[in-house]
């Protein structure tokens, strides 16, 4: 690299818009949902895109009118890049069954997350999945290669009617799940 491309590199990293991003905290189902339709709205907080739901520690359990009737899914999250995350980041191996300190409920109702084409980076972390059903992937599903990592979560009582067995009960089509329990 030359004296000019080098200055022209670093006058590009100097002045690159630099992006930022906002986390949202939720305590309820229904913020929960609300925070769906908050980032696939591409809404903000204090200017920065939310790029993390953070969720409190309780259970969140879904109902019938929560539940989009039209594809089977709970949530659905489309081109973003997302993190979702239970506030308590102890390991998984320490949590107690029933008790676990996040709990997403689907309640037998549908998909728990559905992740669209074309969507980014997705985490999931520190959260136990409970009772989502669907024909493929009772929790999660994924459409794009790579996109969806869950990592310290537990999956258990999850159902799929085109299983594989617990794991494809629990998630379905490239999600890649890192220090997880499914049962």
């Amino acid at each position: 690299m030359n004296t000019k491309q080098l200055c022209a590199a670093l006058s590009a990293l100097c002045f690159a818009e630099a992006t930022f991003a906002a986390t949202l905290e939720v305590e309820t189902v229904a913020e929960l949902t609300n925070a769906e339709a908050r980032v696939n709205a591409g809404e903000e907080i204090g200017g920065e895109a939310i790029d993390t739901i953070r969720l409190k520690k309780g259970t969140y359990t879904f109902t019938d009118e929560m539940m989009d009737a039209s594809n089977g899914n709970i949530i659905t999250v489309g081109d973003k890049t997302l993190t979702i995350e239970g506030e308590d980041d102890s390991p998984r191996k320490t949590w107690t069954e029933g008790d676990e300190p996040v709990v997403i409920d689907g309640s037998g109702l549908g998909r728990i997350l559905y992740f669209d084409t074309g969507s980014k980076v997705k985490t999931i972390r520190n959260i136990c999945f409970t009772r989502g059903k669907h024909q493929q992937g009772g929790v999660l599903r994924s459409m794009t290669v790579g996109a969806v990592t869950a990592t310290n979560c537990v999956f258990r009582q999850n159902s799929a009617a085109q299983s594989g067995g617990d794991q494809s009960a629990a998630v379905s089509m490239w999600v890649t799940l890192r220090d997880c329990l499914v049962k």
